[in-house]
């Protein structure tokens, strides 16, 4: 699997491509496919602009992974790191995969076998409010409460 990013004009997300390896009618065959961005992280600890987040660290109560994560996660939905974020008392985060990523449950959330996610930045403040609400703290980010 492969990922490549291409740079686009100022102002515009980019779209990040990758290669997966799947069973065809032929054998095996890559198809490409493609997510545009931008890509959020929702995370509990105090990330900057330019480092990095990086698997091996104690995974979250909630999820399925066991010990210590193997994957980076990361959404195009700002409602699912918003309530990622408030799960963890954490920010929201814009990222960028540094290497090859495949998608998690759905076309909108994927992550990345033992490689880092880049912070682009951080959206918003760290969330404080009551549990469950993801929907409403994205909201707050957007300026749409």
């Amino acid at each position: 699997m492969t990922e490549s990013a291409t740079v686009q004009a100022a102002g515009t997300p980019k779209t990040y491509r990758w290669l997966q390896t799947v069973f065809g009618e032929n054998g095996y065959e890559d198809r490409e496919h493609q997510v545009r961005g931008p890509l959020y992280h929702g995370g509990g600890a105090h990330w900057r602009e330019g480092q990095q987040i990086n698997p091996g660290r104690k995974v979250n109560p909630w999820g399925d992974e066991v010990g210590k994560s193997q994957h980076v996660y990361f959404t195009t939905q700002l409602e699912t790191a918003a309530a990622y974020a408030q799960q963890s008392g954490g920010h929201v985060f814009e990222v960028e995969p540094t290497g090859d990523f495949n998608w998690d449950r759905s076309d909108t959330d994927f992550k990345t076998p033992n490689l880092d996610l880049a912070i682009l930045g951080t959206l918003g403040y760290k969330y404080e409010g009551p549990k469950g609400h993801g929907a409403a703290y994205a909201a707050k980010l957007l300026g749409i409460d």
